[in-house]
Order: structure tokens, then C-alpha cells, then sequence
């Protein structure tokens, strides 16, 4: 409806307009040829049809008769009677450029309540989608560093490389055996989706008491152990453009032995009924285009 009525207005505009230009144009060629007509100035005769249908439009409107001055100013009559109407167009004009600047100022407030309605219906939206995803998935990787020199023949027995892979192979399959899941070996490490957002807490346990009981393992060998670990939030499991850059870019920023995390995961773990786990903020970070916050997650008391 508002649509509607500014697009009145502005074809009024526009029409007024052109009528006033057009009323300015045929008064100053109503004066020439007064002036001309005045002076006998011979007209070609299509040019004096058209006057003569002027004149006698004037003269049933109404005809001026000055006895003191022998001239017809009939022309002149009709000339100043069409500046006169083009002037009281502007009266017309300005009451509807004020209509019309009342007019955007209501269509504006409308459009701003309707995009606030639809931001807030948005955000909504996205909120109960957000709700409504339990699905997350961790990324962890596993490394191994000789702390220092041993017996010659007792270092023979340890293969960083090889060790490394058992530790991992073992991780990989509790992981499995304990919650039924798929483990994913990408390059950048270890990938396993999962489907119920209140298994996470079962699963930072089994991490870190894993973590633990390797590195008191490996103390005999002096090799120190980091297990570095990402989690976030993902949707569906074969979308994994939309998930892995994000655990690939926390991975790459890990604190060893500590778990990390983004703001949507600490939001979503917020809603589940039992909390042991508390947060970090380790600051914010450039991933592509945009930036991240990155938490770690701690054990509480911890």
C-alpha cells in the first residue's frame, strides 16, 4: 500500500512537472506571437490555425476590451492566465513533497520494524537449529619427544615413529570400543564424529585419563608424550568443509595435553544438563577471513 501510494505521488510529481513546463513554454509563444502580431508580421497560415483555436478559446473564456487602447490583448490575456497556472502548480507540488518526505519517513520506520521482525525471526531460527544440532566431532593427533640420552642398547629398543603409531592405534580403538564410532586418519591427524553432544564429557575423560596413563608409561623411556586434541561443533557428518578447517586451525594452536575448543561448543555445552568441564579463553585468532575465539577446556577442580 505505501509502494503504492509514493509511486501516486511521484508520477504526480513528475506530470505536474511537465504540465508547468509545458504551460512556461506555450505563454512565451502566446507573448512572441502577440508581439509579432502586433508588429503585422506576416505567419504562415498552420502556424495562425493553431493561434486562431487559442484565440478563440480565450475569447468564450473571456476577452478584455479597453476602449482607451486600440489593442486586442486577448494573447496576452491567455498568456499571463497559463504563467499564472503554471505558478499555482508549485503550491500543489510542495504539499505533495511534503506528503512524500512524510510518506518515506513512514515507509522507512515500517521497513526498519520489518527488518527487526525478521532478524529477531532469524536469529530465532538459527538458535533453535543450533539447539536442535548435538552432532560434534574431535580431531587428535599424538607426539612423541626423547627427553634425553639412554643406554646404547636400551635406545636400540625404541622407535619414536613406531611408538608413536601404537599410542595412537590404542587411543583410536578405546575410542572405538567405548563408544561404537568410526575414527577417520586424515593428514593433519585423527578424525571422529559424533552424534550426541552429552557423550563429550565421557569423551574428554577417556582422553585425558588416557593421556595420563601414557605419559607415566613412557617416563620409564624418557619420552615425553603430547596428546593435542580440537573439538567443535559440526553438522552433518559428510560435511566435513564445514568443520575440519576449524579443528585443523585449533589443532594447529593446541596447548599439549589440553582440549580444544571454539565459543559455539562452550554455548552448546552450556545447555547440557551435567557441566565437569569448565573453560579458557586463550584469545582470538584469523581463520581465512574471519576470526575465532579459542578456548581451552579444563577438568573442574583441575
Amino acid at each position: 500500500m505505501f509502494k503504492l501510494a509514493k509511486k501516486f505521488v511521484d508520477t504526480s510529481l513528475y506530470s505536474m512537472k511537465a504540465t508547468q513546463a509545458c504551460l512556461i513554454f506555450i505563454s512565451l509563444m502566446t507573448m512572441i506571437y502577440f508581439i509579432l502580431n502586433l508588429m503585422n508580421v506576416p505567419m504562415p497560415d498552420a502556424i495562425k490555425s493553431i493561434f486562431d483555436v487559442i484565440y478563440n478559446f480565450q475569447s468564450a473564456l473571456y476577452k478584455p476590451e479597453l476602449a482607451l487602447i486600440p489593442v486586442d490583448f486577448t494573447f496576452m490575456t491567455f498568456a499571463i492566465e497559463m504563467l499564472l497556472i503554471a505558478g499555482l502548480l508549485v503550491y500543489s507540488q510542495s504539499f505533495l513533497i511534503e506528503f512524500e518526505e512524510h510518506l518515506n519517513k513512514v515507509i522507512k520506520d515500517d521497513n526498519r520494524r520489518y527488518e527487526e521482525k525478521f532478524n529477531k525471526n532469524l536469529a530465532q531460527d538459527a538458535k533453535r537449529i543450533e539447539n536442535q544440532n548435538n552432532n560434534f566431532a574431535i580431531l587428535f593427533n599424538i607426539k612423541l619427544e626423547q627427553t634425553s640420552k639412554m643406554i646404547y642398547d636400551q635406545q636400540k629398543k625404541v622407535d619414536l615413529p613406531v611408538k608413536k603409531q601404537e599410542t595412537l592405534n590404542r587411543l583410536r580403538s578405546l575410542i572405538v570400543g567405548t563408544f561404537g564410532v568410526y575414527v577417520e586418519q586424515i593428514p593433519s591427524g585423527s578424525l571422529v564424529f559424533f552424534n550426541d553432544v552429552n557423550q563429550c564429557n565421557k569423551l574428554f575423560d577417556l582422553v585425558l585419563d588416557f593421556q595420563n596413563k601414557v605419559r607415566a608409561e613412557f617416563q620409564a623411556y624418557n619420552i615425553h608424550v603430547d596428546i593435542l586434541t580440537a573439538v567443535c561443533i559440526a553438522g552433518k557428518h559428510d560435511r566435513k568443509d564445514s568443520y575440519v578447517p576449524k579443528l585443523e586451525k585449533l589443532l594447529s594452536l593446541a596447548m599439549p595435553n589440553k582440549i580444544m575448543a571454539l565459543n559455539e561448543f562452550k554455548a552448546k555445552y552450556a545447555t547440557l544438563k551435567d557441566k565437569t568441564y569448565e573453560f579458557t579463553d586463550l584469545g582470538t585468532y584469523a581463520l581465512g577471513e574471519n576470526f575465532i575465539d579459542v578456548l581451552s577446556i579444563n577438568k573442574k577442580g583441575y
